[in-house]
Protein backbone atom coordinates (compact mmCIF):
# COMPACT_ATOMS: atom_id res chain seq x y z
CA UNK A 1 0.00 0.00 0.00
CA UNK A 2 1.48 3.31 -1.08
CA UNK A 3 4.43 1.45 -2.58
CA UNK A 4 5.14 -0.52 0.59
CA UNK A 5 4.48 -4.15 1.44
CA UNK A 6 1.54 -4.65 3.75
CA UNK A 7 0.82 -7.70 5.88
CA UNK A 8 -2.60 -8.16 7.47
CA UNK A 9 -4.06 -11.18 9.26
CA UNK A 10 -7.14 -12.82 7.77
CA UNK A 11 -10.30 -11.70 9.58
CA UNK A 12 -12.74 -14.43 10.56
CA UNK A 13 -16.50 -14.26 9.93
CA UNK A 14 -19.32 -15.21 12.33
CA UNK A 15 -18.69 -18.91 11.66
CA UNK A 16 -15.01 -18.66 12.54
CA UNK A 17 -13.87 -19.02 8.92
CA UNK A 18 -11.37 -16.69 7.16
CA UNK A 19 -13.25 -14.03 5.20
CA UNK A 20 -11.49 -12.26 2.33
CA UNK A 21 -13.99 -9.42 2.13
CA UNK A 22 -13.79 -8.59 5.83
CA UNK A 23 -10.02 -8.61 5.49
CA UNK A 24 -10.18 -6.22 2.52
CA UNK A 25 -12.60 -4.03 4.48
CA UNK A 26 -10.08 -3.74 7.30
CA UNK A 27 -7.24 -2.92 4.91
CA UNK A 28 -9.27 -0.32 2.96
CA UNK A 29 -10.32 1.47 6.15
CA UNK A 30 -7.13 0.87 8.19
CA UNK A 31 -9.12 -0.83 10.93
CA UNK A 32 -7.10 -2.75 13.51
CA UNK A 33 -7.79 -6.52 13.45
CA UNK A 34 -8.98 -6.54 17.07
CA UNK A 35 -11.39 -3.68 16.42
CA UNK A 36 -12.80 -5.36 13.32
CA UNK A 37 -13.13 -8.70 15.16
CA UNK A 38 -15.14 -6.94 17.87
CA UNK A 39 -17.38 -5.38 15.21
CA UNK A 40 -17.95 -8.80 13.64
CA UNK A 41 -18.93 -10.24 17.02
CA UNK A 42 -21.49 -7.49 17.67
CA UNK A 43 -23.08 -7.73 14.20
CA UNK A 44 -23.22 -11.54 14.45
CA UNK A 45 -25.40 -11.24 17.53
CA UNK A 46 -28.12 -9.34 15.62
CA UNK A 47 -30.87 -10.61 13.24
CA UNK A 48 -29.11 -8.77 10.38
CA UNK A 49 -26.87 -11.76 9.77
CA UNK A 50 -29.77 -13.93 8.55
CA UNK A 51 -31.04 -11.34 6.10
CA UNK A 52 -27.76 -10.22 4.56
CA UNK A 53 -26.14 -13.66 4.39
CA UNK A 54 -22.78 -12.50 5.78
CA UNK A 55 -21.33 -10.20 8.41
CA UNK A 56 -19.63 -8.24 5.63
CA UNK A 57 -22.92 -7.36 3.89
CA UNK A 58 -24.68 -6.76 7.21
CA UNK A 59 -22.06 -4.16 8.20
CA UNK A 60 -23.08 -1.98 5.25
CA UNK A 61 -26.74 -2.11 6.27
CA UNK A 62 -25.95 -0.28 9.54
CA UNK A 63 -26.40 3.40 8.82
CA UNK A 64 -23.77 4.58 11.33
CA UNK A 65 -21.15 2.27 9.87
CA UNK A 66 -22.06 2.57 6.21
CA UNK A 67 -21.55 6.32 6.28
CA UNK A 68 -18.08 5.99 7.77
CA UNK A 69 -16.67 2.98 5.93
CA UNK A 70 -15.09 2.81 2.49
CA UNK A 71 -16.28 -0.16 0.48
CA UNK A 72 -13.31 -2.18 -0.86
CA UNK A 73 -12.74 -1.72 -4.61
CA UNK A 74 -12.84 -5.51 -5.01
CA UNK A 75 -15.24 -8.02 -3.45
CA UNK A 76 -14.60 -11.75 -3.65
CA UNK A 77 -17.49 -14.16 -4.22
CA UNK A 78 -20.05 -11.83 -2.68
CA UNK A 79 -23.25 -13.66 -3.55
CA UNK A 80 -25.39 -10.62 -2.73
CA UNK A 81 -24.58 -9.09 -6.12
CA UNK A 82 -26.37 -11.98 -7.81
CA UNK A 83 -29.48 -11.03 -5.87
CA UNK A 84 -29.47 -7.24 -6.17
CA UNK A 85 -27.93 -5.09 -8.90
CA UNK A 86 -28.02 -1.90 -6.87
CA UNK A 87 -26.31 -1.24 -3.58
CA UNK A 88 -29.47 0.30 -2.11
CA UNK A 89 -31.72 -2.62 -3.07
CA UNK A 90 -32.96 -4.35 0.07
CA UNK A 91 -32.89 -8.12 0.17
CA UNK A 92 -36.01 -9.80 1.49
CA UNK A 93 -35.79 -12.51 4.11
CA UNK A 94 -37.06 -15.08 1.59
CA UNK A 95 -34.40 -14.14 -0.98
CA UNK A 96 -31.71 -14.43 1.66
CA UNK A 97 -32.95 -17.86 2.71
CA UNK A 98 -32.95 -19.06 -0.91
CA UNK A 99 -29.41 -17.73 -1.40
CA UNK A 100 -28.12 -19.38 1.75
CA UNK A 101 -29.71 -22.67 0.77
CA UNK A 102 -28.28 -22.39 -2.75
CA UNK A 103 -24.78 -21.94 -1.31
CA UNK A 104 -25.29 -24.97 0.90
CA UNK A 105 -26.70 -27.00 -2.02
CA UNK A 106 -23.66 -26.05 -4.12
CA UNK A 107 -21.33 -27.43 -1.45
CA UNK A 108 -19.87 -24.00 -0.86
CA UNK A 109 -18.82 -23.60 -4.50
CA UNK A 110 -19.32 -19.92 -5.48
CA UNK A 111 -19.53 -20.87 -9.18
CA UNK A 112 -22.31 -23.41 -8.67
CA UNK A 113 -24.19 -21.10 -6.29
CA UNK A 114 -23.88 -18.33 -8.87
CA UNK A 115 -25.48 -20.52 -11.55
CA UNK A 116 -28.43 -21.28 -9.30
CA UNK A 117 -29.02 -17.69 -8.21
CA UNK A 118 -28.56 -16.37 -11.75
CA UNK A 119 -31.31 -18.75 -12.80
CA UNK A 120 -33.62 -17.79 -9.93
CA UNK A 121 -33.05 -14.02 -9.78
CA UNK A 122 -31.36 -13.09 -13.09
CA UNK A 123 -32.33 -9.68 -14.43
CA UNK A 124 -31.57 -10.37 -18.08
CA UNK A 125 -34.48 -12.59 -19.08
CA UNK A 126 -35.73 -9.95 -21.53
CA UNK A 127 -32.59 -10.53 -23.62
CA UNK A 128 -31.95 -14.23 -22.99
CA UNK A 129 -31.61 -16.68 -25.89
CA UNK A 130 -33.14 -20.13 -26.20
CA UNK A 131 -29.99 -22.08 -25.28
CA UNK A 132 -29.33 -20.08 -22.11
CA UNK A 133 -32.99 -20.27 -21.11
CA UNK A 134 -32.99 -24.03 -21.46
CA UNK A 135 -29.82 -24.30 -19.35
CA UNK A 136 -31.27 -22.11 -16.61
CA UNK A 137 -34.49 -24.08 -16.50
CA UNK A 138 -32.44 -27.23 -16.09
CA UNK A 139 -30.47 -25.65 -13.23
CA UNK A 140 -33.80 -24.68 -11.65
CA UNK A 141 -35.10 -28.19 -12.05
CA UNK A 142 -32.02 -29.78 -10.49
CA UNK A 143 -32.25 -27.38 -7.55
CA UNK A 144 -35.96 -27.85 -6.72
CA UNK A 145 -35.77 -31.45 -5.39
CA UNK A 146 -33.29 -30.28 -2.74
CA UNK A 147 -35.60 -27.39 -1.89
CA UNK A 148 -38.43 -29.89 -1.37
CA UNK A 149 -36.38 -31.40 1.47
CA UNK A 150 -35.52 -28.05 3.10
CA UNK A 151 -36.92 -27.04 6.54
CA UNK A 152 -38.96 -24.23 4.93
CA UNK A 153 -39.69 -26.16 1.75
CA UNK A 154 -43.14 -24.69 1.03
CA UNK A 155 -42.10 -21.03 1.46
CA UNK A 156 -38.89 -21.44 -0.53
CA UNK A 157 -40.60 -23.36 -3.34
CA UNK A 158 -43.24 -20.63 -3.66
CA UNK A 159 -40.55 -17.94 -3.73
CA UNK A 160 -38.58 -19.76 -6.43
CA UNK A 161 -41.56 -20.64 -8.64
CA UNK A 162 -42.98 -17.10 -8.35
CA UNK A 163 -39.58 -15.79 -9.42
CA UNK A 164 -39.32 -18.03 -12.49
CA UNK A 165 -42.89 -17.19 -13.55
CA UNK A 166 -42.11 -13.47 -13.36
CA UNK A 167 -39.00 -14.01 -15.47
CA UNK A 168 -40.63 -16.32 -18.01
CA UNK A 169 -43.22 -13.59 -18.52
CA UNK A 170 -40.40 -11.31 -19.75
CA UNK A 171 -38.91 -13.82 -22.20
CA UNK A 172 -39.59 -13.06 -25.86
CA UNK A 173 -42.12 -15.37 -27.49
CA UNK A 174 -39.77 -16.49 -30.23
CA UNK A 175 -37.20 -17.56 -27.63
CA UNK A 176 -39.63 -19.93 -25.94
CA UNK A 177 -40.67 -21.22 -29.37
CA UNK A 178 -37.04 -21.83 -30.31
CA UNK A 179 -36.44 -23.69 -27.06
CA UNK A 180 -38.85 -26.39 -28.17
CA UNK A 181 -37.47 -28.55 -30.98
CA UNK A 182 -39.94 -30.23 -33.29
CA UNK A 183 -39.77 -33.46 -31.31
CA UNK A 184 -40.20 -31.58 -28.06
CA UNK A 185 -43.10 -29.62 -29.56
CA UNK A 186 -44.81 -32.90 -30.45
CA UNK A 187 -44.33 -34.10 -26.89
CA UNK A 188 -45.72 -30.82 -25.60
CA UNK A 189 -48.69 -30.97 -27.92
CA UNK A 190 -49.63 -34.48 -26.85
CA UNK A 191 -48.89 -33.76 -23.18
CA UNK A 192 -46.29 -36.54 -23.08
CA UNK A 193 -43.63 -36.13 -20.41
CA UNK A 194 -40.74 -36.76 -22.75
CA UNK A 195 -37.98 -34.76 -24.38
CA UNK A 196 -37.16 -31.43 -22.79
CA UNK A 197 -40.27 -31.27 -20.60
CA UNK A 198 -39.61 -34.74 -19.27
CA UNK A 199 -36.34 -33.59 -17.71
CA UNK A 200 -37.92 -30.74 -15.75
CA UNK A 201 -39.36 -30.73 -12.25
CA UNK A 202 -43.14 -31.19 -12.43
CA UNK A 203 -44.14 -27.72 -11.21
CA UNK A 204 -41.54 -26.04 -13.43
CA UNK A 205 -42.72 -28.08 -16.41
CA UNK A 206 -46.27 -26.82 -15.79
CA UNK A 207 -45.07 -23.21 -15.76
CA UNK A 208 -43.12 -23.59 -19.00
CA UNK A 209 -46.06 -25.38 -20.64
CA UNK A 210 -48.38 -22.51 -19.75
CA UNK A 211 -46.15 -19.91 -21.41
CA UNK A 212 -45.80 -22.06 -24.51
CA UNK A 213 -49.58 -22.45 -24.69
CA UNK A 214 -50.01 -18.72 -24.17
CA UNK A 215 -47.82 -18.05 -27.19
CA UNK A 216 -49.91 -20.42 -29.31
CA UNK A 217 -53.10 -18.74 -28.12
CA UNK A 218 -51.64 -15.31 -28.91
CA UNK A 219 -51.08 -16.41 -32.48
CA UNK A 220 -54.72 -17.42 -32.75
CA UNK A 221 -55.84 -14.12 -31.24
CA UNK A 222 -53.95 -12.20 -33.88
CA UNK A 223 -55.59 -14.24 -36.61
CA UNK A 224 -58.99 -12.89 -35.58
CA UNK A 225 -58.21 -9.83 -37.70
CA UNK A 226 -57.52 -11.71 -40.94
CA UNK A 227 -59.51 -14.93 -40.90
CA UNK A 228 -61.81 -17.14 -38.92
CA UNK A 229 -59.94 -19.21 -36.36
CA UNK A 230 -61.16 -21.90 -34.00
CA UNK A 231 -60.35 -21.79 -30.30
CA UNK A 232 -60.34 -24.96 -28.22
CA UNK A 233 -60.71 -25.58 -24.50
CA UNK A 234 -56.93 -25.31 -24.00
CA UNK A 235 -57.00 -21.77 -25.46
CA UNK A 236 -59.83 -20.72 -23.17
CA UNK A 237 -58.06 -22.21 -20.15
CA UNK A 238 -54.91 -20.27 -21.05
CA UNK A 239 -56.83 -17.00 -21.46
CA UNK A 240 -58.63 -17.69 -18.21
CA UNK A 241 -55.38 -18.02 -16.28
CA UNK A 242 -53.64 -15.17 -18.10
CA UNK A 243 -56.48 -12.68 -17.60
CA UNK A 244 -57.66 -14.02 -14.24
CA UNK A 245 -61.18 -14.55 -15.55
CA UNK A 246 -63.45 -17.58 -15.78
CA UNK A 247 -63.38 -19.91 -18.79
CA UNK A 248 -66.93 -18.79 -19.61
CA UNK A 249 -65.81 -15.15 -19.62
CA UNK A 250 -62.86 -16.05 -21.86
CA UNK A 251 -65.24 -17.62 -24.37
CA UNK A 252 -67.51 -14.56 -24.26
CA UNK A 253 -64.52 -12.23 -24.74
CA UNK A 254 -63.43 -14.07 -27.88
CA UNK A 255 -66.92 -13.96 -29.37
CA UNK A 256 -67.18 -10.23 -28.69
CA UNK A 257 -63.83 -9.57 -30.35
CA UNK A 258 -64.86 -11.50 -33.44
CA UNK A 259 -67.83 -9.16 -33.93
CA UNK A 260 -65.43 -6.19 -34.20
CA UNK A 261 -63.98 -7.35 -37.54
CA UNK A 262 -65.77 -8.12 -40.79
CA UNK A 263 -64.99 -11.02 -43.17
CA UNK A 264 -62.16 -9.01 -44.76
CA UNK A 265 -60.59 -8.23 -41.41
CA UNK A 266 -61.71 -4.59 -41.40
CA UNK A 267 -62.27 -3.03 -37.98
CA UNK A 268 -65.94 -2.23 -37.23
CA UNK A 269 -65.90 0.77 -34.92
CA UNK A 270 -69.64 0.74 -34.30
CA UNK A 271 -69.51 -2.84 -33.08
CA UNK A 272 -66.65 -1.96 -30.74
CA UNK A 273 -68.62 0.97 -29.30
CA UNK A 274 -71.63 -1.28 -28.76
CA UNK A 275 -69.72 -3.72 -26.54
CA UNK A 276 -67.68 -1.15 -24.59
CA UNK A 277 -69.76 -1.75 -21.44
CA UNK A 278 -68.92 -5.47 -21.65
CA UNK A 279 -65.22 -4.83 -22.32
CA UNK A 280 -64.91 -2.54 -19.32
CA UNK A 281 -65.87 -5.47 -17.05
CA UNK A 282 -62.40 -6.89 -17.53
CA UNK A 283 -60.68 -3.89 -15.97
CA UNK A 284 -56.99 -3.39 -16.86
CA UNK A 285 -56.60 -6.80 -18.53
CA UNK A 286 -58.78 -5.94 -21.52
CA UNK A 287 -56.69 -2.90 -22.44
CA UNK A 288 -53.43 -4.82 -22.12
CA UNK A 289 -54.86 -7.54 -24.30
CA UNK A 290 -56.20 -5.27 -27.05
CA UNK A 291 -53.00 -3.21 -27.12
CA UNK A 292 -50.45 -6.02 -27.06
CA UNK A 293 -52.26 -8.45 -29.33
CA UNK A 294 -53.85 -6.23 -31.96
CA UNK A 295 -51.98 -2.91 -32.21
CA UNK A 296 -49.75 -4.10 -35.07
CA UNK A 297 -52.27 -6.46 -36.65
CA UNK A 298 -55.19 -4.18 -37.32
CA UNK A 299 -55.11 -3.14 -40.99
CA UNK A 300 -53.12 0.05 -41.55
CA UNK A 301 -56.18 1.95 -42.78
CA UNK A 302 -58.04 1.04 -39.58
CA UNK A 303 -55.32 1.88 -37.02
CA UNK A 304 -56.51 5.39 -36.24
CA UNK A 305 -60.10 4.22 -35.71
CA UNK A 306 -58.92 1.28 -33.59
CA UNK A 307 -56.65 3.39 -31.40
CA UNK A 308 -59.29 6.05 -30.91
CA UNK A 309 -61.65 3.26 -29.85
CA UNK A 310 -59.07 2.23 -27.26
CA UNK A 311 -59.13 5.83 -26.09
CA UNK A 312 -62.88 5.57 -25.57
CA UNK A 313 -62.37 2.36 -23.61
CA UNK A 314 -59.80 4.06 -21.37
CA UNK A 315 -62.10 7.00 -20.77
CA UNK A 316 -64.84 4.63 -19.69
CA UNK A 317 -62.58 2.57 -17.43
CA UNK A 318 -61.11 5.60 -15.63
CA UNK A 319 -57.77 3.87 -14.99
CA UNK A 320 -55.23 6.18 -16.66
CA UNK A 321 -52.21 5.18 -14.53
CA UNK A 322 -52.64 1.53 -15.45
CA UNK A 323 -52.79 2.40 -19.14
CA UNK A 324 -49.76 4.73 -18.92
CA UNK A 325 -47.72 1.93 -17.36
CA UNK A 326 -48.72 -0.49 -20.12
CA UNK A 327 -48.02 1.98 -22.92
CA UNK A 328 -44.68 3.22 -21.61
CA UNK A 329 -43.44 -0.28 -20.84
CA UNK A 330 -44.27 -1.31 -24.39
CA UNK A 331 -42.65 1.84 -25.81
CA UNK A 332 -39.19 1.25 -24.33
CA UNK A 333 -39.21 -2.48 -23.52
CA UNK A 334 -36.95 -3.05 -26.54
CA UNK A 335 -35.28 0.36 -27.02
CA UNK A 336 -33.57 -0.56 -30.28
CA UNK A 337 -36.85 -1.50 -32.00
CA UNK A 338 -39.08 1.18 -33.54
CA UNK A 339 -42.59 0.43 -34.78
CA UNK A 340 -45.70 2.19 -36.03
CA UNK A 341 -47.38 1.67 -32.67
CA UNK A 342 -44.81 3.87 -30.90
CA UNK A 343 -46.44 7.07 -32.12
CA UNK A 344 -49.89 5.94 -31.04
CA UNK A 345 -48.57 4.85 -27.64
CA UNK A 346 -47.28 8.36 -26.95
CA UNK A 347 -50.43 9.96 -28.37
CA UNK A 348 -52.55 7.92 -25.98
CA UNK A 349 -50.23 8.83 -23.09
CA UNK A 350 -50.57 12.53 -23.93
CA UNK A 351 -54.34 12.15 -23.85
CA UNK A 352 -54.33 10.10 -20.66
CA UNK A 353 -52.59 12.81 -18.63
CA UNK A 354 -55.44 15.18 -19.49
CA UNK A 355 -58.75 15.26 -17.69
CA UNK A 356 -61.62 13.71 -19.61
CA UNK A 357 -63.66 16.90 -19.71
CA UNK A 358 -64.31 17.20 -23.41
CA UNK A 359 -65.51 15.07 -26.31
CA UNK A 360 -62.88 12.70 -27.64
CA UNK A 361 -62.04 13.16 -31.33
CA UNK A 362 -60.18 11.23 -34.03
CA UNK A 363 -56.57 12.36 -34.31
CA UNK A 364 -53.73 11.48 -36.67
CA UNK A 365 -51.26 13.24 -34.39
CA UNK A 366 -51.29 15.35 -31.21
CA UNK A 367 -52.08 19.04 -31.97
CA UNK A 368 -49.27 21.46 -31.13
CA UNK A 369 -51.79 23.63 -29.32
CA UNK A 370 -51.94 21.10 -26.50
CA UNK A 371 -48.71 22.69 -25.23
CA UNK A 372 -50.83 25.65 -24.11
CA UNK A 373 -52.92 23.45 -21.79
CA UNK A 374 -52.35 24.31 -18.13
CA UNK A 375 -55.53 23.63 -16.18
CA UNK A 376 -56.69 20.54 -18.06
CA UNK A 377 -53.97 18.20 -16.83
CA UNK A 378 -54.56 15.51 -14.24
CA UNK A 379 -51.77 16.24 -11.75
CA UNK A 380 -51.87 12.77 -10.18
CA UNK A 381 -51.41 11.09 -13.57
CA UNK A 382 -48.75 13.61 -14.64
CA UNK A 383 -46.76 12.99 -11.45
CA UNK A 384 -47.09 9.22 -11.86
CA UNK A 385 -45.95 9.40 -15.49
CA UNK A 386 -42.92 11.56 -14.61
CA UNK A 387 -42.02 9.10 -11.85
CA UNK A 388 -42.41 6.15 -14.21
CA UNK A 389 -40.08 7.69 -16.79
CA UNK A 390 -37.55 8.65 -14.13
CA UNK A 391 -37.62 5.11 -12.76
CA UNK A 392 -36.87 3.61 -16.18
CA UNK A 393 -34.86 6.53 -17.53
CA UNK A 394 -32.02 4.42 -18.94
CA UNK A 395 -34.37 2.46 -21.21
CA UNK A 396 -36.27 5.63 -22.05
CA UNK A 397 -33.08 7.49 -23.01
CA UNK A 398 -31.94 4.53 -25.11
CA UNK A 399 -35.25 4.53 -26.99
CA UNK A 400 -35.09 8.27 -27.68
CA UNK A 401 -31.50 7.94 -28.90
CA UNK A 402 -32.45 5.04 -31.16
CA UNK A 403 -35.30 7.05 -32.71
CA UNK A 404 -33.11 10.11 -33.30
CA UNK A 405 -30.18 8.17 -34.75
CA UNK A 406 -32.49 6.19 -37.02
CA UNK A 407 -34.11 9.45 -38.18
CA UNK A 408 -30.73 10.99 -39.08
CA UNK A 409 -29.68 7.91 -41.05
CA UNK A 410 -33.07 7.59 -42.76
CA UNK A 411 -33.02 11.25 -43.88
CA UNK A 412 -29.61 10.67 -45.39
CA UNK A 413 -30.20 7.27 -47.00
CA UNK A 414 -33.94 7.35 -47.57
CA UNK A 415 -36.37 4.48 -47.09
CA UNK A 416 -34.84 1.07 -47.80
CA UNK A 417 -34.62 -2.39 -46.26
CA UNK A 418 -32.56 -1.07 -43.35
CA UNK A 419 -35.06 1.71 -42.63
CA UNK A 420 -38.56 0.37 -43.41
CA UNK A 421 -40.07 3.30 -41.48
CA UNK A 422 -40.00 6.46 -43.66
CA UNK A 423 -38.40 9.71 -42.42
CA UNK A 424 -41.76 11.50 -42.26
CA UNK A 425 -43.04 8.89 -39.80
CA UNK A 426 -39.88 9.15 -37.67
CA UNK A 427 -40.24 12.95 -37.63
CA UNK A 428 -43.85 12.55 -36.50
CA UNK A 429 -42.69 10.12 -33.80
CA UNK A 430 -40.13 12.63 -32.49
CA UNK A 431 -42.82 15.30 -32.51
CA UNK A 432 -44.94 13.08 -30.23
CA UNK A 433 -41.94 12.46 -27.95
CA UNK A 434 -41.29 16.18 -27.41
CA UNK A 435 -44.95 17.10 -26.92
CA UNK A 436 -45.46 14.27 -24.43
CA UNK A 437 -42.33 15.12 -22.44
CA UNK A 438 -43.13 18.84 -22.44
CA UNK A 439 -46.54 18.10 -20.95
CA UNK A 440 -45.25 16.00 -18.06
CA UNK A 441 -42.05 17.95 -17.31
CA UNK A 442 -39.50 16.64 -14.85
CA UNK A 443 -35.71 16.37 -14.96
CA UNK A 444 -35.62 13.51 -17.49
CA UNK A 445 -38.11 15.20 -19.80
CA UNK A 446 -36.36 18.55 -19.69
CA UNK A 447 -32.94 17.07 -20.48
CA UNK A 448 -34.36 15.32 -23.58
CA UNK A 449 -36.10 18.49 -24.82
CA UNK A 450 -32.93 20.59 -24.31
CA UNK A 451 -30.85 18.06 -26.25
CA UNK A 452 -33.41 18.04 -29.07
CA UNK A 453 -33.51 21.85 -29.21
CA UNK A 454 -29.73 22.00 -29.59
CA UNK A 455 -29.84 19.59 -32.52
CA UNK A 456 -32.87 21.08 -34.28
CA UNK A 457 -31.57 24.65 -33.90
CA UNK A 458 -28.10 23.90 -35.32
CA UNK A 459 -27.95 24.46 -39.11
CA UNK A 460 -24.87 22.21 -39.20
CA UNK A 461 -26.78 19.35 -37.57
CA UNK A 462 -26.95 16.07 -39.54
CA UNK A 463 -30.72 16.61 -39.56
CA UNK A 464 -30.23 19.36 -42.14
CA UNK A 465 -27.21 17.88 -43.90
CA UNK A 466 -28.73 14.61 -45.08
CA UNK A 467 -29.19 13.71 -48.73
CA UNK A 468 -32.98 14.06 -48.45
CA UNK A 469 -33.15 16.78 -45.76
CA UNK A 470 -34.54 19.38 -48.16
CA UNK A 471 -37.68 17.27 -48.63
CA UNK A 472 -38.43 17.44 -44.91
CA UNK A 473 -37.27 20.95 -44.02
CA UNK A 474 -40.80 22.15 -43.21
CA UNK A 475 -41.41 19.28 -40.80
CA UNK A 476 -37.94 19.76 -39.28
CA UNK A 477 -38.77 23.40 -38.59
CA UNK A 478 -42.13 22.40 -37.08
CA UNK A 479 -40.30 20.09 -34.68
CA UNK A 480 -37.88 22.93 -33.88
CA UNK A 481 -40.84 25.14 -32.96
CA UNK A 482 -42.27 22.40 -30.74
CA UNK A 483 -38.98 21.97 -28.84
CA UNK A 484 -38.80 25.75 -28.26
CA UNK A 485 -42.36 25.88 -26.97
CA UNK A 486 -41.81 22.70 -24.99
CA UNK A 487 -38.74 24.07 -23.23
CA UNK A 488 -40.61 27.27 -22.51
CA UNK A 489 -43.38 25.27 -20.94
CA UNK A 490 -40.90 23.33 -18.75
CA UNK A 491 -39.30 26.60 -17.66
CA UNK A 492 -42.67 28.20 -16.90
CA UNK A 493 -43.37 25.29 -14.55
CA UNK A 494 -40.29 26.17 -12.53
CA UNK A 495 -37.95 23.53 -13.91
CA UNK A 496 -34.98 25.71 -14.74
Amino acid sequence: MGGKDLACPLIQNHEGEPDENLTLLGISNKIKPDTLASMVKKISATPLISQYMSVYNAIFSVKQLKGRLIRPPIEINNVVWLMADQEKEVLTQKKSEVAQFAIKHAGGSPLEAAKILKSVYGKDYEKINANDLGERLQVYSDFLPSVDQAPKAKEMREEILDSIEQRLDKVKDHVIDEMFTQAQADAYGSDLKSGFLGTLHGKLSNAVTFYKKRIDTKKKMRQIVDKAVKFDLSDFETLSKDFEISIEDAKALIEMLKTCFDEEGKFIRGAFRAILPEFSRYERKIFEFLWHYLREYVHHSDRTAFLNSLQLLLARMQKPKMAVKTLLSDFYEEPEQISYSDTKALMLCSLLIRKYNQELVDLEFTPEEILKVQEGLDKAVVDYTAWRIGKDQNNFFDKIKAIHQTLIEAIDIGKDEKFPLPPDYLLKLEREVYIFLSLIGGVTARSVVISALKDYSDPDSPLYGGTHSIQYVNVLLQNLRITVRGLGRCTDRGQG
